[in-house]
């Protein structure tokens, strides 16, 4: 079992107006092997974002959930199945929304 805990603040200050912003967040993951080289994860991200110099003061929320479950079937040949959804919640009514995402993937090493 693998628990992960990420803390990342930023501060980007830039003369481009949308660029300028201050990102507070985190990020907790948990991965568990389980039979017939299976893994799966569970992970939770959150960051609070404020721009700065916008000419209407903007604030957003941003939280996302997945799931994935990555298996071996050779040593070559891997696969995996991902679901996120993600949630966007500003002060500015207009800029919130919500977006789920499945990816199907296929590897094959030579």
């Amino acid at each position: 079992d693998i628990v992960k805990f990420k803390y990342s603040p930023q501060v980007e200050d830039n003369s481009v107006v949308t660029r300028d912003k201050d990102v507070k967040g985190f990020e907790v993951t948990y991965s568990r092997k389980l039979p017939w080289d299976t893994v799966l994860g569970i992970g939770f991200k959150r960051d609070d974002v404020d721009y700065d110099k916008l000419p209407r003061p903007r604030s957003d929320k941003i939280s996302s959930v997945g799931v994935q479950l990555e298996t071996e079937f050779t040593k070559q040949a891997s696969g995996s199945v991902s679901y996120e959804t993600r949630e966007l919640d500003s002060n500015i009514n207009s800029k919130d929304g919500k977006n789920r995402s499945v990816v199907l993937s296929f590897g094959y090493k030579f």
